[in-house]
């Protein structure tokens, strides 16, 4: 935990994790909701477990051919599925659940896939253990806090879509924290060897 990536990652990790957690579960009620019958939401959740089975293996796809550097598409998986998230109020036929499926699923599995790799790259492999095991420390807290809050938030504002604003806002403010917080830490290492 002296490491300022392991601060920044927990953080990321803790929230990144939250929207690929439940959107699998609450497309169901999401869908529901607009009216879409019983077969037709199973689809939709098979679809989108099986687009984020296939959106892992495309990171790891990217990751392994060096097309990009792990954490940037860590980054780029969060912003997408962030933004997908936030456009589900736009949601009102099957079609648009299928596409809205398909999306959100092969994006949101980014971060679960690649964490391994960008904690290995930063933290070195000798810290590897350690820093897996307090990222899903912070992730078992961040998890077991949100799925109330969720169900609060569709109390409050009795839709569905205010749950899915909150998993998308999740992956935008983990993105985010993730930006500054390497260009931070970039800051910090010009700083020491320039003095």
């Amino acid at each position: 935990m002296k490491a300022p990536f392991m601060w920044i990652y927990a953080l990321v990790y803790s929230f990144g994790r939250v929207p690929n957690a439940y959107n699998s579960i609450y497309i169901a009620p999401l869908a529901h909701e607009a009216g879409i019958s019983d077969s037709r939401i199973a689809d939709l959740v098979a679809l989108i477990n099986a687009c984020d089975f296939i959106g892992m293996i495309l990171c790891g796809f990217v990751a392994d051919r060096k097309l990009l550097e792990n954490y940037v598409i860590v980054i780029l998986s969060l912003c997408f599925t962030g933004v997908c998230l936030c456009l589900s109020s736009l949601c009102s036929a099957y079609w648009h659940f299928i596409l809205f499926s398909i999306a959100t699923g092969i994006s949101a599995g980014g971060i679960f896939a690649l964490t391994p790799t960008v904690v290995a790259d930063f933290m070195g492999i000798d810290n590897f253990r350690s820093a897996m095991g307090i990222l899903v420390l912070f992730q078992g807290v961040s998890l077991a806090a949100s799925g109330p809050f969720l169900g609060y938030l569709k109390d409050v504002s009795g839709t569905y879509v205010t749950s899915f604003y909150f998993l998308g806002g999740c992956d935008i403010l983990s993105a985010l924290i993730f930006i500054i917080g390497l260009v931070c830490i970039r800051k910090l290492k010009e700083k020491s060897i320039s003095e």
